[in-house]
């Protein structure tokens, strides 16, 4: 009888241990699945990050007269003249921030109005904002309101957060940006 019940409780012990094994890669997994998610969507948010950086450097580029480059500007949308190929012709660039019915933005860039807005950049954004400055570094408030305003326009802050990945209690973890760029052609 005692063998019968050392068999039984050496089972127990068994079933208990792989249960506990199964419960640890199982939350490894989650957890892996998660921070994969959040890399992705990081690598997504650096490369919107460099595609707006660089659109903004070459603002004015190859554009005369310069006080011309920019068209419009306001927190969330910007219209600017640059040569952004090296092609000897500047193109028109804008970005448009459009929400969506759950809160979350997407992001669209526009060359030469090409594809009616088919230019999706990424979604997942909780914030964009267009801070612009002039050549004092003194903030243009609430944004540039005149078309004589826009010549005044000498940096630009970008203020950006993206959805990464999801907490373990269904929250949203948000990745933060915030730069300020001096296009050297308006200089």
């Amino acid at each position: 009888m005692t063998v019968f019940l050392d068999l039984i409780g050496s089972w127990i012990v068994r079933v208990l241990m792989i249960a506990i094994m199964l419960g640890l890669v199982m939350n490894l997994n989650d957890t892996l699945y998660q921070s994969t998610q959040r890399a992705s969507s990081m690598g997504q948010a650096a490369v919107l990050d460099s595609i707006i950086y660089a659109d903004l450097n070459d603002a004015g580029y190859n554009v005369s007269p310069v006080s011309s480059t920019f068209q419009s500007a306001d927190t969330s949308s910007v219209q600017f003249l640059a040569d952004i190929n090296g092609g000897g012709v500047p193109e028109t660039v804008r970005y448009i921030v459009t929400r969506q019915s759950d809160s979350t933005l997407n992001v669209y860039r526009y060359v030469n109005n090409v594809n009616n807005g088919n230019n999706l950049l990424v979604g997942n954004v909780t914030r964009l904002y267009f801070s612009y400055y002039d050549s004092k570094d003194s903030l243009l408030n609430p944004y540039p309101q005149h078309v004589s305003d826009l010549t005044k326009i000498k940096r630009i802050a970008v203020n950006l957060g993206q959805k990464v990945g999801v907490t373990a209690t269904g929250k949203w973890i948000v990745d933060s940006t915030y730069y300020k760029i001096v296009p050297p052609n308006l200089l």
